[in-house]
């Protein structure tokens, strides 16, 4: 039996947002001049991939196959912080379109939430 499931575009848009904030973190880790820093955002990269493919696959067995990824342009600055602050908002107001039925999902979001405050206090504040 075939089950025809609807994904909803704004998964797919905050999956994609992951992938890249991922690769981000990424080139952030590979450009600092901190060991601190780049232990960090290694650490941070490293989860975003494991909690990017867990939420990624709830959402498909919820609501079906995602597809339309996009992707992002990359930046080569220092602003690691305010790029992981930004990505925090972007999943916070992603938070709030979820169903009631989502606790799941939700609950890996507000885990991946826990990686990226360890990692800004990290950034911030262990030079």
């Amino acid at each position: 039996m075939q089950i025809n499931l609807k994904p909803k575009k704004n998964h797919v848009n905050l999956i994609s947002r992951l992938f890249h904030a991922r690769t981000q973190l990424h080139i952030y880790h590979l450009q600092t001049s901190s060991y601190a820093a780049h232990v960090a955002l290694g650490e941070c990269y490293d989860g975003l991939l494991t909690f990017t493919d867990s939420i990624a696959e709830a959402m498909q067995g919820k609501d079906g196959m995602l597809k339309g990824y996009t992707s992002f342009p990359y930046v080569e600055d220092n602003s690691a912080v305010s790029f992981i602050e930004g990505l925090r908002k972007e999943i916070n107001t992603f938070r709030l379109t979820l169903d009631t039925d989502c606790a799941n999902i939700d609950n890996e979001l507000q885990s991946l939430m826990t990686l990226l405050d360890s990692t800004l206090y990290k950034l911030k504040f262990l030079h």
